[in-house]
């Protein structure tokens, strides 16, 4: 029987609480820094972009409201989730640390979870906590330094965010499931590429989607040369769903190909 796979809920908190109080101090001072430089970033923009939205009408509302912001909190999460999930496993880069984490007395799916939770699950909760207070920072401190009772700072709304429809009438869902996609993709990066593994990633996924991208040119010029083109059998509906199980489906993969990647280092180390 192969005990590498098995699950104990009582020796994955003992591990869990031992992984996080080795590397609590560095954790932390990661999260506090991503926190920092969302706050300050935000407050720069606003206060940047402010006499612009203060002088002209036909951009007040949308200064108010937040929308010039909505697109930097999304590309924040993204570089959050994704620069945590390229350390998931940098242990592993070092001889030491890679012996001390492979030998250690927890099966190889207790130890991948306990990165997947400290890499992947809270990274994802933090990110959007920490849009939704820097946010709200925001439009506190706009709202005292411009005291306007007609035009009063609101946070973003949900409807700006998802729209009427949601994932259908507005892209935001769809660019954040990307978002994660890429984060799994990082993920299965630093389990082959210990060392580096957010520049190697970057590079590797920028070859496939270049080779995917002349391959879909080269069949459109092949097949498709007259210039017709096959009508849509999908409605949007459709599409967008197609989309969404397409991405969870390579989320899922991704995890699963990082986790037989690093149980393979495990039985390597074992071997030596």
């Amino acid at each position: 029987m192969n005990t590498n796979d098995i699950f104990s809920l009582n020796r994955f908190a003992l591990y869990f609480k031992k992984t996080f109080t080795e590397d609590r101090r560095k954790y932390l001072l990661q999260m506090a820094a991503v926190a920092a430089g969302c706050i300050f970033v935000i407050l720069f923009i606003a206060f940047t972009d402010s006499g612009r939205y203060q002088h002209y009408n036909e951009y007040i509302a949308h200064y108010y409201q937040g929308t010039e912001f909505l697109d930097f909190y999304i590309m924040f999460f993204i570089g959050t989730i994704a620069l945590f999930a390229t350390n998931m496993f940098s242990n592993l880069n070092d001889k030491t640390k890679r012996i001390a984490t492979l030998t250690s007395p927890a099966s190889t799916l207790e130890k991948y979870m306990t990165r997947w939770i400290l890499y992947v699950f809270i990274p994802i909760i933090m990110g959007v906590v920490i849009c939704v207070c820097s946010e709200l920072i925001r439009c506190g401190v706009m709202s005292a330094i411009y005291d306007d009772p007609n035009n009063i700072i609101h946070p973003i709304g949900t409807n700006i965010i998802l729209g009427d429809n949601p994932p259908y009438s507005n892209p935001v869902p769809t660019v954040m499931a990307m978002g994660i996609l890429a984060q799994s993709l990082f993920v299965l990066g630093s389990a082959i590429w210990p060392k580096i593994s957010g520049i190697k990633t970057i590079a590797a996924v920028a070859i496939l989607v270049f080779a995917y991208a002349m391959f879909g040119y080269g069949l459109s010029e092949l097949f498709l040369s007259d210039g017709s083109y096959y009508p849509n059998i999908l409605t949007l509906e459709q599409s967008v769903n197609l989309g969404f199980a397409t991405i969870a489906a390579g989320i899922l993969t991704n995890y699963v190909i990082a986790y037989y990647r690093f149980k393979e280092q495990e039985i390597i180390q074992r071997i030596l």
